[in-house]
């Protein structure tokens, strides 16, 4: 059972993940190198929490797969979809040569952010069978064997088994938030100890990263230390901040502004002024700016008494 300050501290914790993500795709170049390596060390936090919170809040039953995918089908595939012809509209029309071939890859994620979807599709599917404890492990132990072996070049990338579509990267986070859920143990990772240690470790791990320019993002030898106890700060921080409403409903927000954020990312990215201030403040912008957005749709769609078309946005 999930308790209403796990309920919203977890959407608080998607706030700061999609503002990690959105970090993550706003480099400040070559002007600031010791910052974009900071910022690109943060940046990883983000999908992993994502993942870790997916998993904490999976939940079958039996014989529940029509109304399982129903739901999924709504809730994440059909705005998946939209925004992704939608943005592939907008870069055919910015770059003037994108071909048609490309709409696939473009969806599935092979060259685009939009990885992360087909991935949690198949966490959704993969976990309804592996729901035991040997299992569960065993992903984990997976996943970070597949991670390793990509920092070391062992796992060889191509065009289409990149760092981010080998589904094995990812799974062990998903597992992870399953435990997390099935042995009630979220709340024992949150108090005063838990969260210096997180920090502190969290610190050592990004000046390390920084110190030996690290600038693969998610396949380095830092990354799951750098993700675990990023994960372990924030939900610190997100308990403390349970009550922020407005955190809380940018991260009910987060599926819709995870979508849309690249382009706009890209578009503040290169317009701002390039100052250091500007350079931090930038993710926020950006956040801010798309949450507005997300909201006024959904006044819209309220204002016009359609509101139970919101999930094609999703912004159920």
């Amino acid at each position: 059972m999930i308790t209403e300050k796990q309920s919203n501290a977890l959407y608080v914790i998607k706030a700061f993940a999609i503002l990690s993500v959105i970090a993550a795709h706003m480099p400040f170049g070559a002007e600031h190198p010791t910052a974009d390596l900071i910022r690109n060390a943060l940046g990883q936090v983000g999908v992993a929490v994502f993942f870790i919170v997916s998993g904490f809040l999976y939940k079958r039953t039996e014989g529940d797969t029509k109304t399982f995918w129903q739901k999924k089908l709504k809730g994440i595939v059909i705005p998946w979809i939209l925004f992704s012809l939608l943005t592939f509209a907008v870069s055919c029309v910015l770059s003037h040569k994108i071909p048609m071939a490309v709409l696939p890859k473009w969806i599935l994620g092979f060259g685009t952010w939009y990885w992360f979807v087909p991935i949690l599709l198949m966490c959704f599917a993969l976990f309804k069978f592996l729901d035991d404890n040997v299992s569960l492990v065993f992903t984990i132990l997976l996943s970070i064997a597949s991670v390793m072996l990509m920092s070391f070049g062992i796992l060889k990338c191509n065009s289409l088994f990149t760092q981010y579509t080998n589904v094995f990267n990812w799974i062990g986070f998903f597992a992870f938030g399953i435990l997390l859920r099935k042995y009630e143990k979220l709340d024992s990772l949150v108090g005063v100890l838990p969260f210096i240690l997180s920090a502190g470790f969290l610190a050592c791990f990004v000046t390390l990263s920084v110190q030996y320019n690290l600038t693969k993002s998610y396949m380095n030898v830092l990354s799951l230390p750098i993700e675990i106890t990023g994960f372990i700060a924030l939900l610190n921080i997100s308990y403390l901040l349970n009550g922020a409403k407005i955190l809380a409903d940018i991260g009910k927000k987060s599926f819709f502004i995870y979508l849309i954020q690249m382009q706009p990312a890209g578009i503040f990215n290169t317009r701002l002024p390039y100052t250091p201030v500007m350079f931090v403040l930038r993710p926020f912008i950006v956040l801010i700016a798309l949450y507005l957005v997300a909201a006024a749709i959904s006044f819209l769609l309220k204002f016009f008494k359609l509101d139970k078309y919101a999930y094609i946005f999703a912004l159920r």
